[in-house]
């Protein structure tokens, strides 16, 4: 039976609509009051934040309890959560009050504050003068997350980004820094421009939840594996898909290692080239690559549906040095370890060349490098994966100098040549990080001091500009982005601004 509507009831709906209007009314009076607030600044910005629907950072969508908030440095339109900042900028009124930007902003200001006083003091600041934070919960929590990122330590420039970034992860803020030759002002650029995805702290857990948020790589991530010849990525592949691989990995080394099945008859040969020989090809290990969004991240580097998927993974188990072996290799470690001996001596590799295995007329190059971690590596000197970020660009050079046919000669016949390397770059993961590193970047393994097996799975992965996987490419070596069809734009882009 219908009923007719109560009094109270219309009452309260009068008073929703009045509400609204009033909100719509604030919001366009907030628009024309920054229009005469700011009168050297085209109102057609502002206008722009008036048809606004959502946050131009979060996408949440603005309704009655989400008001817009334009940034009055970059006037991106963003929600109360995502500015709450105020920061002095150039060339306001001494009496003004601090005004009101977006948290990346913010973060920019930081990090310009923090270079110029260490450079006119030749000491650490922990903030920029003038930038103050509207929520004082978020200066708590940044606070308890300085162990993420260790802000307390490290190379100035280093500290000077954890302070500003305070929960960003201190790989994420070292691969930025490297990348930018050591300039805080150009790596805070570069981070704010990274996808959140790329700030989060690494595990696999972490993984779990994220993984519906996964989408292409970014320009600026993109922009990162360009410049340093890698990029590492936590939380990509989930905590089920690592616990499988696992499985089968632990269930195989319990069978022991069986000469009858395959011609590597010792722990020597299987460190060579892979463990567990009878389950590389298995569904559990290649889920890995095919079930996360390592095969989307591979896409965009190499270009949608121009990748042959791997057919299986190398299994690729560190054991730890003994007690013994680990307190004497600490002592001394430091004396060969670094990139001066490292070059000289020649102790890094590209996959493919002079190995024992390989044939020795010709490099047997591949596109990409994709490694997977199953355990966690939360320090230096744990069998890291270590790379020497830019050097793939030295190798290049000295190939383009050498000719393409005198330098395969020299790499097959002689070995990897000598370069200067820069430093070594030991990769720290957690379960379910993924590191995607070109085929020309140099890179070695540390020793392992510390106590646990280290478990990783690496895929060797080509282009589809080879007729089928393990075809040779070796105009590639002197052209190292000639597959890499998704990174085209980003490598043109480059070399126009060089």
């Amino acid at each position: 039976m219908f009923r007719l509507p109560t009094q109270r009831s219309i009452r309260f709906a009068v008073a929703v609509l009045l509400l609204v209007f009033d909100w719509s009314s604030s919001q366009d009076s907030e628009v024309k009051r920054l229009m005469s607030q700011y009168p050297g600044q085209a109102p057609a910005q502002w206008a722009k934040a008036a048809e606004a629907d959502k946050c131009s950072s979060c996408n949440k969508p603005f309704s009655l309890l989400v008001r817009k908030h334009s940034c009055r440095r970059c006037q991106a339109v963003v929600c109360d959560s995502c500015s709450t900042c105020r920061v002095r900028l150039d060339g306001m009124d001494s009496q003004a009050p601090a005004a009101r930007v977006c948290d990346g902003c913010y973060q920019l200001v930081v990090a310009r504050g923090q270079r110029d006083l260490a450079a006119s003091s030749g000491g650490h600041s922990s903030g920029a003068s003038g930038g103050t934070k509207s929520n004082n919960s978020s200066n708590n929590s940044s606070s308890s997350n300085n162990s993420n990122n260790s802000g307390n330590g490290g190379p100035p420039a280093l500290r000077f980004l954890a302070d500003a970034f305070p929960k960003v992860p201190r790989h994420v803020l070292q691969q930025v820094l490297i990348a930018n030759g050591n300039d805080p002002t150009r790596a805070s650029e570069q981070l704010i421009a990274l996808p959140d995805r790329m700030k989060q702290s690494s595990g696999a857990a972490a993984a779990e939840a994220k993984q519906e948020e996964f989408g292409e790589l970014s320009d600026a991530e993109k922009q990162l594996f360009f410049q340093n010849g890698f990029i590492h990525l936590p939380n990509v592949v989930p905590k089920h898909l690592l616990h499988d691989a696992l499985r089968e990995i632990n269930a195989s080394l319990g069978r022991g290692i069986n000469s009858a099945t395959h011609h590597m008859d010792s722990m020597w040969g299987q460190q060579k080239q892979t463990f567990c020989p009878d389950v590389k090809n298995s569904p559990h290990v290649t889920n890995l690559y095919t079930r996360s969004a390592v095969s989307t991240y591979v896409q965009s580097l190499l270009g949608r549906n121009r990748v042959h998927v791997p057919r299986g993974g190398q299994i690729a188990i560190v054991h730890p040095k003994s007690a013994k072996e680990a307190t004497e290799g600490r002592a001394h470690v430091h004396r060969w370890f670094n990139a001066d001996t490292i070059g000289k001596k020649k102790y890094w590799h590209i996959d493919g060349v002079t190995t024992d295995f390989a044939r020795m007329d010709r490099v047997h190059n591949f596109t990409l490098l994709v490694g997977v971690y199953l355990s966690e590596q939360d320090a230096e000197f744990q069998g890291n994966f270590t790379t020497f970020p830019g050097a793939h660009h030295l190798l290049q050079d000295w190939i383009q100098t050498q000719g393409l046919e005198a330098a395969v000669k020299h790499l097959t016949q002689v070995g990897v040549p000598v370069l200067p390397l820069p430093d070594p770059f030991q990769i720290q993961a957690k379960p379910g990080d993924v590191v995607l590193a070109h085929y020309q970047l140099p890179h070695t393994v540390a020793p392992h001091f510390g106590p646990n097996v280290r478990y990783a799975i690496y895929f060797r992965v080509f282009s589809k500009q080879r007729s089928y996987p393990w075809a040779e490419a070796p105009h590639a070596l002197s052209d190292m982005w000639i597959e890499y069809e998704g990174m085209y734009d980003v490598v043109k882009q480059t070399h126009h601004k060089q």
